[in-house]
């Protein structure tokens, strides 16, 4: 309840605070520790970063760079001393390759949920619903374990034909 009121909070342009007494309950609450890994901090610097590169954005190799400098103009240093990245992918390709990247992704899984529907395969649907919503809050497509974890279970629901096609290729 405390972390969702104060995502409302900060959403609405007024700070977050410690809301519940803790202690009561033999666990402590520091609202310091909360900013310092909120996502709603992290990802305002990343839309200033997105609004000074729209349509290309920094490149590969800039994001970390361009994210430090934003969080320390941004008075949030303590993002900027751990490279803290967006932890949402789509704002990361924002970040990255701008909004063509963004409009590209979406392209791309648009694509994945019309072969899922048009099969009516509700596992495909499932996997590529759970990673869109992973990819919300987490940069999956960023680490090795998520791109091949994806590209596994892609390619195997992508690819997949259904028996009635096998037989007409016969």
């Amino acid at each position: 309840t405390q972390d969702f009121m104060n995502y409302y909070r900060i959403y609405a342009g007024k700070q977050a605070e410690d809301m519940f007494d803790y202690n009561q309950y033999g666990g402590s609450s520091n609202i310091g520790t909360w900013e310092k890994t909120n996502r709603m901090y992290i990802w305002d610097s990343a839309l200033k970063v997105v609004k000074e590169n729209p349509v290309f954005g920094v490149g590969t190799g800039d994001v970390v760079t361009s994210l430090n400098v934003q969080y320390e103009k941004d008075g949030r240093s303590f993002l900027a001393v751990y490279d803290t990245n967006t932890h949402n992918q789509f704002l990361d390709y924002m970040v990255r390759y701008g909004l063509l990247g963004l409009f590209l992704i979406l392209i791309v899984f648009g694509l994945y949920f019309k072969v899922a529907v048009g099969r009516r395969d509700p596992i495909y649907l499932s996997i590529l619903l759970l990673f869109l919503l992973a990819m919300m809050t987490e940069n999956i497509l960023d680490r090795q374990h998520g791109v091949v974890l994806f590209a596994y279970l892609n390619s195997i629901y992508f690819l997949a034909r259904k028996e009635s096609e096998l037989l007409l290729l016969r």
